[in-house]
């Protein structure tokens, strides 16, 4: 697995900060839910609660695993997706995995 990463933190958003096209790719959240927090990658806004958390302790290899040094992920194909990392500063650094 290979990770591609510039380390650049970027800012979580809320609900009111995207816009309406945006919104449109989260039709499955109703008006309660819009407490998620959203971050824009590579041209899409990922919803960060839509993300599978990475569990360390359970990870194969676990000093030899790629994903270690993440906090979340998520699959767009079988061999690629998108993974994330949080930041002291409560922002997160986004990277891109391949297999």
């Amino acid at each position: 697995m290979k990770i591609i990463t510039n380390n650049q933190p970027r800012q979580l958003l809320y609900w009111e900060e995207l816009t309406k096209e945006e919104k449109k790719n989260f039709d499955y959240l109703t008006p309660a839910d819009t407490t998620n927090q959203f971050v824009r990658y590579k041209g899409w806004v990922y919803d960060v609660h839509d993300m599978m958390r990475v569990y360390r302790d359970m990870l194969p290899c676990r000093a030899q695993n790629v994903l270690s040094a993440w906090d979340a992920y998520v699959g767009d194909s079988y061999f690629s997706g998108v993974v994330l990392k949080w930041t002291v500063d409560a922002d997160v650094i986004m990277g891109r995995y391949f297999s």
